[in-house]
């Protein structure tokens, strides 16, 4: 997830994942996705997690709905 166009296709090329608009620095964002991607339990996700000078996504797996903070690599 991301709010920019181009790093949501760079997902979708790199991991095959459905690229969905959020605010991935938002504290619950990982709530909006769950919610966004219609699915129940665990979910695999890509994240841009760096600054505009360096290439940082973050992947994992997490549970979303029930609240817990997702970690990931």
């Amino acid at each position: 997830g991301s709010l920019d166009d181009q790093r949501l296709r760079q997902a979708c090329l790199l991991w095959g994942v459905h690229p969905q608009r959020l605010n991935a620095g938002a504290t619950y964002w990982y709530r909006d996705l769950a919610q966004a991607s219609g699915l129940r339990g665990r979910v695999a996700y890509a994240r841009w997690a760096g600054d505009d000078a360096r290439f940082a996504w973050e992947v994992g797996v997490g549970k979303g709905e029930d609240g817990k903070p997702i970690t990931g690599v």
